[in-house]
């Protein structure tokens, strides 16, 4: 029961993996949201040079 109780803490308490998470968990299941709002070009090149390549 301990162990619960710590996981649960972990999770939702202060500060907590899910505790921070809702805030963009929120706004992706926002009906406003599109993925093309935030820039993210870094990203999308970063992954272009990982998974293609020379070919990118």
């Amino acid at each position: 029961m301990k162990s619960w109780l710590g996981g649960l803490n972990y999770m939702w308490g202060k500060p907590g993996v899910f505790r921070k998470l809702l805030p963009s968990y929120f706004k992706f299941y926002s009906p406003r949201f599109h993925p093309w709002q935030h820039d993210a070009r870094d990203l999308v090149e970063k992954a272009k040079k990982k998974w293609l390549g020379d070919w990118a």
